[in-house]
C-alpha cells in the first residue's frame, strides 16, 4: 500500500501507478489475452469501505503485547451511526476465534455480513499469489452473517484479512460531528481457543 500525502482528513492509499503496470506490482496485472487482480485489490476495497468512518475502540482481554495479539483487530463506525465494520487481519496459519461484545446502546443488528480475503485452497499458504494460470487463487468471499445479538463469537481464517460488517436501528440519534463523538463506544474482545 503507498500512503503517499496526506491533505487534512484524506490519505491517498493509492495511484494510477500502482493501480496497473507497476513493475509487476500494479493491482491489474494484465497481459495479451489475460488480465488478473493481485489480493491487495481485494483489500483495499475492503478497507475503502470505512471511507468517511470514525475509529472505534477495541479492548482485548490477552495479557500479550499489542504487537503479538492475532487476529489484529480494527473497527469503525459510520458517520450515521448505523454501520460498523470490524476488520481482521489473521496472520498466522491458524484458525482464530475470538468473542466479541457490542455496546449496549446500539439498536438490533438488522444486517451482516462477511467479507474476506483469504486462499481458496483447502490448506491456506501465506505464499499465495494469483497469476495468469491461477487468476482467482486468492480471493474476496463474501457471505450473510447469521447475526442477531450483542455477543457472538467469529472465527477469523488464516492468512486472511477480513472485514464483518452489520448495520442496525440507532437508538439514539447519529452523532453529526467527529470521531471524539464516537470514543465513548467500544468493542470488547476475548480470545477463545
Amino acid at each position: 500500500m503507498s500512503f503517499s500525502r496526506s491533505e487534512r482528513d484524506l490519505v491517498e492509499i493509492a495511484n494510477l501507478s500502482n493501480f496497473s503496470h507497476s513493475f509487476a506490482g500494479g493491482q491489474l496485472q494484465p497481459g495479451p489475452g489475460w488480465l488478473y487482480k493481485i489480493p491487495s485489490y481485494d483489500t483495499q476495497g475492503l478497507y475503502q469501505r470505512a471511507a468517511g468512518s470514525f475509529p472505534v475502540r477495541v479492548e482485548r482481554s490477552s495479557a500479550l503485547s499489542f504487537y503479538l495479539r492475532e487476529p489484529d483487530l480494527d473497527a469503525t463506525l459510520s458517520a450515521d451511526g448505523k454501520t460498523l465494520r470490524i476488520y481482521g487481519v489473521n496472520s498466522t496459519p491458524e484458525l482464530r476465534k475470538i468473542k466479541f461484545a457490542l455496546p449496549a446502546n446500539i439498536g438490533p443488528v438488522e444486517t451482516a455480513e462477511v467479507f474476506v480475503v483469504a486462499d481458496s485452497n483447502p490448506v491456506a499458504d501465506s505464499e499465495a499469489m494469483n497469476s495468469r494460470d491461477d487468476p482467482h487463487r486468492v480471493a474476496l468471499q463474501r457471505r450473510k452473517a447469521d447475526l442477531g445479538v450483542r455477543e457472538f463469537d467469529y472465527s477469523f481464517a488464516p492468512f486472511a484479512v477480513t472485514c464483518w460488517s452489520s448495520g442496525w436501528r440507532t437508538r439514539e440519534n447519529a452523532p453529526a460531528v467527529r470521531g471524539a463523538t464516537f470514543t465513548s463506544r467500544r468493542i470488547v474482545c476475548v480470545p477463545r481457543g
